[in-house]
């Protein structure tokens, strides 16, 4: 093949990868609460990519179809360096039954990769002086009956506390109704389930941590939740097809995606009776709302740098090792000093990966609807990125 032909060819496959999603502001249905004002479109004109890009780009693709082919892959893709989308890509269905493709609206859960957007609304309400990370949860939950434990704890993962996942069965019969966080404090507050270890003993990764984080976060701005993040992060960042949904009220909205328990087969996931608690999880986006989230956080938009810089110094330094956890990241440190901050997810059929490298502005943010621990095996795009290996865990969270 000659060198014209082999350039031509990855010019047709890269024009193929940017529009194959099209972008936010498309005709597709979104949620009913969009903001009055379109973002600005994510993807760009392929002129702008540099024939090094362009070569990424090719490689990425045939990564993910080799991922779609043989791991039966089903999901979204976004993939950034230098600040600038470089690859993305939808491949399989938002509805299976209904044969609706995956588009750039797709919105999935994010399980805990909700946890970073829970940390950065306790860290506006620190800069507001509506909270310090020294308080303790009982200045906002006078009767918690775990004492000592602070909010710098809980967005660290260092309280001690019990993880509502294990023990919430023992107390609740009734599992085809959806509980919201106030009545699962209310079970622990009165059942006061054994604690794993003291306050600030240890780390130990716990999504009770984050579901107390979101009761905070409303007791400090008088606002619910859902309110909070969509006033003070979903729109400022723009990101028009994000939202909390209410499983006592809401059916699927326009754009969701429906989730698949099968590896093989097209299996829905059943309905789950902690579904509707929020904090550690609970968060639909897409890839692109996702990116806009980044963008503004790398610009210092919303939350200041000194801010941001406290959120990724790790709070959990007792084993030796290049791995920690921040506020609301996980932080692994490279060779060359930069860190690897991102967090994983998992949650009933859903997988999430949103891994970023400030350095340079790398981001990778993969989302399924489709059960599959393959989302989570990323090496192969980072060495594609820097032509190496880079150190990262590719482990499913909860």
């Amino acid at each position: 093949m000659s060198r014209i032909t082999y350039l031509c060819v990855l010019l047709i496959l890269c024009t193929a990868v940017w529009y194959s999603c099209g972008t936010a502001s498309g005709s597709v249905d979104q949620p009913p609460h969009i903001a009055l004002q379109s973002p600005k479109p994510i993807a760009t004109d392929t002129s702008s990519l540099t024939d090094k890009e362009r070569h990424k780009a090719w490689q990425l693709d045939t990564l993910f179809l080799t991922k779609v082919k043989k791991y039966r892959f089903n999901g979204n893709v976004l993939i950034a360096q230098n600040g600038k989308v470089i690859y993305e890509k939808c491949f399989g269905y938002e509805d299976y039954k209904a044969k609706k493709p995956l588009n750039a609206c797709s919105a999935f859960q994010l399980a805990s990769s909700s946890k970073p957007m829970t940390a950065a609304a306790i860290m506006i309400l620190k800069e507001r002086g509506k909270l310090d990370y020294s308080d303790e949860v009982t200045k906002f939950i006078p009767d918690f009956p775990y004492k000592g434990i602070t909010v710098r704890m809980l967005l660290n993962h260092r309280s001690g506390l019990p993880n509502y996942e294990y023990f919430m069965e023992d107390y609740v019969k009734d599992h085809n109704t959806p509980l919201n966080n106030e009545q699962v404090l209310k079970i622990m507050m009165e059942n006061k389930p054994a604690v794993y270890a003291k306050p600030n003993k240890h780390f130990s990764y716990n999504n009770s941590n984050y579901l107390l984080l979101a009761i905070i976060i409303e007791k400090a701005s008088g606002t619910d939740f859902r309110s909070f993040m969509k006033k003070e992060i979903f729109d400022p960042c723009q990101m028009t097809c994000t939202y909390i949904p209410d499983r006592k009220k809401d059916t699927l909205r326009p754009g969701e995606t429906r989730n698949y328990k099968g590896l093989v087969k097209w299996e829905l996931t059943p309905f789950n009776f902690l579904d509707g608690v929020l904090g550690d999880k609970g968060i639909y986006s897409t890839s692109e709302d996702l990116f806009r989230f980044e963008r503004a956080m790398a610009e210092h938009k919303f939350l200041k740098e000194e801010t941001l810089e406290e959120a990724y110094k790790g709070g959990s330094n007792e084993k030796a090792g290049k791995r920690n956890y921040g506020f609301g990241w996980r932080l692994t440190d490279q060779p060359d000093g930069s860190k690897i901050i991102y967090h994983n997810g998992w949650w009933h059929g859903y997988n999430s990966v949103f891994m970023r490298r400030p350095k340079d502005q790398t981001v990778v943010i993969v989302l399924t609807n489709k059960y599959n621990t393959n989302t989570y095996h990323v090496q192969g795009v980072w060495e594609i990125l820097d032509g190496k290996g880079v150190n990262v865990e590719e482990k499913p969270e909860e």
